[in-house]
């Protein structure tokens, strides 16, 4: 025993690998049942020969011998594969039909285009030859000096995490320069890779894999076929492992196609993902075109109507004065109504300053601290009358609940009258307006900001319009329909009042959105405008608008 461990030792050290104790064993096993068979044909053979030769005369005994000879031939013929079976299970050193086994691997994956399929099916076929533990295919790709190796499954648990390897490294560097295959055996023992990180081992040891088999296009790898243990706990013999290698350059081909092909199903995507984005596009170039287009009927409405207005009643006044009949009740009257024409006009005129600001980022803060519910009493005041004549339902909820807030309190008033005016415009007579506000946690998980909700009964905006509705002089309706009034159901302006609310949340570092399940006149599914707030303004006070 001793004798036999220094010569284990002796082959061990130069070679590096352990002396295989049991796999030998079962070899010299394997042969000692080969010689018995052997020896058991040759015994029954001479005692047929000594009986010839003790017993009866060569012509009696002759035939006898004779058709023995032919019977033993025979169950010879008819043993040999079974034993020849039974003899390689026994010591686990069959040898294998290389030819076969390359013609039925390389049939087997050469029409498979998916990498997952293609793992999954090379490593079937080879455990069908080997018995093995698990086995993946993984991807390599060469990215600045780097490559990436992705597992892409195959059979049994393969880990799904890529790492990361230096081209020029001792790993990616074996397979460039040798282009052979790599155990993983060689990769805990031999000093040539200790040099890996300490990361990039554990990576290799989680794999719980013993052979890497390049797969090579040009003579560089493109990825590799990871073969674990045996069923059996064997190594891996040296003819095995040139099966695995002329495996490793079978799989060139297929591999190719599957990546191309996977290449072919991402840039196809990428293509759909373009093309909707440039029918997105499109649509909302349409769109814009036809809001310029209807902005030449809007303006033209909205600041013709007062002007005629103006004029007109000035015209009137003329004449009256110069009859002598003017009566200080009908100038009070006169006058009055010119004065809400010219306050109409002044309001668009002030509306598309406003827009010009915030295209320009030119839109100041006068930053103060200011309670939420003296802006939402201020800018619902205007609109009192017209609720209670169009019979709406307004409820507000959770506003007294809040605490103060960093704002621009007049711009912040501007904000809730124009949302709570939209509301009443596009809610039918009977309808009800629900403004809720409630403090909510900030995107980061830090600071809280506050959340007012404007809520309707009211036509609906369609989900295709949910971001167009806040671009300038958009309308969701046919501007030729449209009659200006701020507060009649659906009435119309320049189209101005959510593009200013988008901007001034946005000047106060907040966010707004709306949700509708559609627009729908007859059903009036209602929408929701949602204003997100900080309780302190992010922007300075003569902080520009974002773009």
């Amino acid at each position: 025993m001793q004798l036999l461990g220094a010569g284990g030792l002796l082959y061990g050290v130069p070679s590096h690998p352990v002396f295989a104790v049991r796999g030998s064993a079962r070899v010299v096993v394997g042969h000692f049942l080969s010689t018995i068979l052997m020896a058991g044909v040759i015994i029954i053979a001479i005692l047929g020969v000594n009986m010839l030769a003790e017993g009866d005369s060569f012509e009696s005994a002759f035939p006898l011998v004779l058709g023995s000879a032919f019977l033993l031939a025979a169950l010879y013929q008819l043993c040999l594969p079974w034993a020849e079976k039974f003899i390689a299970r026994v010591a686990s050193s069959q040898g294998h039909d290389s030819t076969a086994i390359v013609e039925i691997y390389a049939r087997t994956i050469g029409h498979i285009l998916e990498i997952e399929t293609l793992a999954t099916v090379a490593m079937d076929t080879i455990n069908g030859v080997l018995e093995i533990r698990r086995g993946g295919l993984m991807l390599l790709t060469k990215e600045n000096g780097v490559g990436i190796v992705q597992p892409v499954g195959g059979r049994g648990s393969v880990p799904s995490t890529p790492m990361s390897f230096a081209w020029d490294g001792p790993f990616l560097s074996h397979f460039v320069r040798e282009k052979q295959l790599l155990l993983q055996y060689d990769i805990d023992v031999l000093p040539k890779f200790h040099s890996l990180s300490q990361e990039q081992r554990q990576w290799l040891a989680g794999l719980q894999m013993a052979v890497y088999v390049p797969i090579l296009a040009d003579e560089l790898p493109i990825g590799f076929l990871a073969i674990g243990p045996k069923v059996s706990g064997l190594p891996y013999r040296a003819n095995v492992l040139k099966l695995l290698q002329i495996l490793g350059g079978q799989t060139v081909a297929a591999l190719t196609n599957a990546r191309l092909f996977d290449d072919m199903k991402k840039l196809n995507a990428e293509i759909q993902l373009l093309n909707e984005d440039m029918r997105r596009s499109n649509e909302r170039l349409h769109n814009m075109d036809q809001v310029k287009t209807d902005f030449i009927t809007i303006a033209s409405h909205e600041l013709r109507t007062p002007l005629t207005q103006v004029k007109g009643y000035a015209d009137i006044l003329d004449a009256m004065a110069e009859d002598g009949s003017l009566a200080s009740d009908d100038g009070r009257l006169l006058l009055s109504r010119i004065s809400r024409a010219t306050e109409q006009l002044e309001n668009v005129i002030t509306a598309m300053l406003d827009v010009s600001q915030i295209d320009v980022d030119a839109m100041s803060l006068n930053l103060t601290s200011i309670k939420l519910d003296s802006v939402l009493r201020i800018s619902l005041e205007p609109l009192v009358e017209v609720i209670r004549q169009r019979r709406l339902m307004l409820t507000v909820q959770g506003i007294r609940d809040l605490p103060p807030i960093v704002g621009d309190f007049q711009r912040l008033v501007q904000l809730a009258g124009n949302l709570a005016g939209n509301a009443v415009k596009y809610t039918p007579d009977g309808g009800r307006i629900t403004i809720r506000a409630q403090i909510i946690e900030g995107q980061d998980g830090t600071d809280q900001e506050v959340e007012l909700v404007f809520a309707d009964t009211g036509v609906g905006i369609d989900p295709r319009d949910h971001e167009l509705v806040f671009d300038k002089f958009f309308r969701a309706y046919d501007p030729k329909l449209h009659s200006t009034s701020s507060t009649k159901f659906m009435g119309a302006g320049p189209g101005l009042g959510l593009s200013i609310v988008r901007g001034i949340v946005q000047a106060h570092g907040g966010r707004i959105w709306v949700e509708s399940p559609g627009h729908d006149p007859d059903r009036c599914p209602g929408s929701e405008f949602h204003v997100i707030l900080p309780l302190k303004a992010s922007r300075p006070v003569e902080g520009l608008l974002p773009s």
